[in-house]
This record gives C-alpha cells, sequence and structure tokens, in this order.
C-alpha cells in the first residue's frame, strides 16, 4: 500500500534547511534506466548509495519530455517493499514535465534509508513519441539526516528508450517488423527486426505444412506433409490433435 506523508512536513524540512544547496557530493540519488514500445507503461526505479545508513529524507524532482513520456505519480510509484513502515511517500506532479517526490521518516530517530532501492514509479510511453531516447533530468535534489539537516547529494540520471522494433511496423533502420512474432517461429523477421537468413523455416504456424520457406522475410508455406495420415490433397492442412488431416 502508498504512504502518504502530510504537506505539513515538507513546511517542516523546508524550516529545517532540506531544501537548502548542497556542495560536495556524498549521498547519490539515481534513477534507473527503461524501455519500452510504444503506449506501453515501462517502470524507473530510483535508488540510493553512499548513504552510510544516516538518511531520513530524500526529495527528488524528475524532468522528463511531456512530448514522449506522461506519468501519474499518486498511482503509479510505490516505495521498495524492503524500507521501514514508518516513512512516508508523498509524491505529486507540479507540471506536465515534472513528478515531485517526497520520501521522509516522520516518526525519526530510527527509521534510516539505506543504500539500494527507494522507489519505483510506472512511465507511459506516448503511442506516438517523439523522440527514441527520453532523457530522466534530477532536479532539486535534497537529502537530510536524522536531524534535519543537510546532507551533501549529487544524482545520476536515467533514460527511457522507446523500442520501435515489436511495434508492428516498418520503421527507418528495421527489414521488417511482424510485431510480437518477431524472433518466434511465426515469422521470417528476428527479434532484432532483421530478415532470417533465407532457406527452410517454419513460418506459418502450420505444422502440417513443410517446409516452409523464407526469402527476404516473405513467409512461402511448404506442401502438406505425408505423416502416414496426411497426404497431399490440393486442399488446405490442418492440425487435428497428434495427426495431421486434409480438408
Amino acid at each position: 500500500m502508498r504512504r502518504h506523508v502530510r504537506p505539513v512536513i515538507a513546511g517542516l524540512l523546508f524550516t529545517f534547511g532540506l531544501w537548502s544547496a548542497q556542495a560536495s557530493a556524498a549521498v547519490t540519488v539515481g534513477i534507473g534506466d527503461a524501455a519500452g514500445l510504444p503506449g506501453s507503461d515501462v517502470e524507473v526505479t530510483v535508488s540510493l548509495s553512499g548513504t552510510q545508513g544516516d538518511v531520513a529524507a530524500v526529495q527528488l524532482d524528475i524532468l522528463f519530455p511531456d512530448t514522449t513520456l506522461s506519468v501519474s505519480p499518486a498511482d503509479d510509484c510505490t516505495l521498495a517493499p524492503q524500507l521501514p513502515e514508518s516513512l512516508s511517500f508523498f509524491v505529486f506532479q507540479p507540471a506536465p514535465n515534472r513528478a515531485r517526490f517526497l520520501v521522509i521518516d516522520h516518526g525519526y530517530p530510527g527509521a534510516l534509508m539505506g543504500d539500494g532501492d527507494l522507489f519505483t514509479c510506472a512511465f507511459h510511453i506516448l503511442p506516438e513519441p517523439s523522440e527514441s531516447v527520453a532523457e530522466l533530468l534530477a532536479d532539486r535534489v535534497e537529502v537530510s539526516d536524522d536531524f534535519a539537516m543537510p546532507v551533501p547529494a549529487s544524482a545520476e540520471n536515467g533514460t527511457v528508450s522507446v523500442l520501435l522494433c515489436g511495434n508492428g511496423s516498418i520503421d527507418p533502420d528495421e527489414a521488417c517488423d511482424d510485431g510480437s512474432d518477431n524472433g518466434t517461429s511465426f515469422s521470417c523477421c528476428t527479434a532484432s527486426c532483421e530478415f532470417v537468413p533465407d532457406g527452410e523455416a517454419s513460418c506459418d504456424g502450420n505444422e502440417c505444412t513443410r517446409p516452409d520457406t523464407c526469402t527476404a522475410g516473405v513467409c512461402t508455406p511448404g506442401g502438406c506433409a505425408d505423416g502416414g495420415v496426411c497426404t497431399v490433397c490440393g486442399g488446405s492442412c490442418v492440425d487435428s490433435g497428434s495427426s495431421c488431416e486434409c480438408e
């Protein structure tokens, strides 16, 4: 279940200096990478490193191109399951291309955050994204210790890669694209959207016809295989249980 913190906490942190500028880098807040097809949701994980076990609150804004991605932080973001139950997660979206996250131990002292995953958020790749690689830029990165004092912090940005291979359309630099069939026995197109080498194959989805052939990405079904039951009969071959029949 998602955990929240009341807005008043944010005001308290402001008072104690959580929002002040940081100097040198000690704690690193890292935004992970993700990849997916247009129209799909991808999970981006934010993690901590170099904490030395003294982090009680983290604020992070993630900037992203809203012509490629969208996000609903209140619905699609969750704290890492291994974190203490006393931590609260405050998330909202102050602008179309900005998502803001605040993780805080509101019952301190005691429930400190260490190295590892902090939270995961689902970003939605638009059906017609404007770019193939969307940058996730960290902004307003602030970290505090158990006394609400600022801790030096830096950030590592992430990316969401839009996978065009597999969307069923032949895009630039693709020889073919059979969608979810890419790389399977039902296609003459590989998982990387290149032609399967010309030659014998099993590509029409019918085990009664063989051998099929792939030629420049095009599948040509073979004849009706004679397995003792099925013979070439001028009709269509169908798979009936463990045997082949002609209809």
